[in-house]
């Protein structure tokens, strides 16, 4: 597939969503809409609330690749700029949204909605699941490792490289 085309396809993608996002908040009387993350989604969700001045508060603000032929990137950037609320998930990630220009008034250092929410389920999982035992391991006595292939951003609807953001 040539890059026009994929442009296209993701610029139609996000024309899309913006449509269904601003029907959406006509329908229903909102003070703030919350987008999370750097999809193109994100990004239609954040354009459209922006658009009908209704407040945009974006959650994972201040991520940075410093990638700008990540459409992933850009659309971190944008959301961030037209965001009255950027919920950063550290103070990396605060101090580069405040090297942007960002106002500080606008900016609140959350923690990592992920990782939280990783450290909020762990108790639950180890009562239910024995993933050491049910794999004949023994506490720190093995090594993981994640390999996972290197995908551009410009193949399919379904590759990220969101994951490279720093911050």
């Amino acid at each position: 597939m040539c890059v026009t085309a994929v442009l296209r396809t993701q610029l139609e993608i996000i024309e899309m969503a913006h449509v269904i996002c601003s029907d959406r908040f006509l329908d229903v009387c909102c003070d703030a809409v919350l987008v999370q993350g750097d999809t193109n989604t994100m990004m239609a969700g954040a354009l459209a609330a922006s658009k009908l001045h209704i407040k945009v508060g974006h959650v994972e603000a201040g991520l940075r690749s410093f990638d700008r032929d990540m459409p992933e990137e850009i659309n971190r950037v944008v959301a961030d700029h037209i965001s009255d609320y950027c919920f950063a998930p550290t103070e990396t990630a605060r101090g580069y949204l405040l090297k942007e220009g960002i106002d500080e008034a606008k900016i609140c250092v959350t923690g990592n909605t992920i990782v939280n929410s990783v450290y909020q389920s762990r108790e639950i999982a180890e009562r239910k699941v024995d993933a050491l035992k049910d794999l004949g391991l023994k506490s720190r006595e093995y090594f993981l490792v994640r390999l996972t292939g290197l995908k551009t951003s410009m193949t399919g609807f379904g590759s990220r490289r969101s994951s490279w953001a720093w911050g």
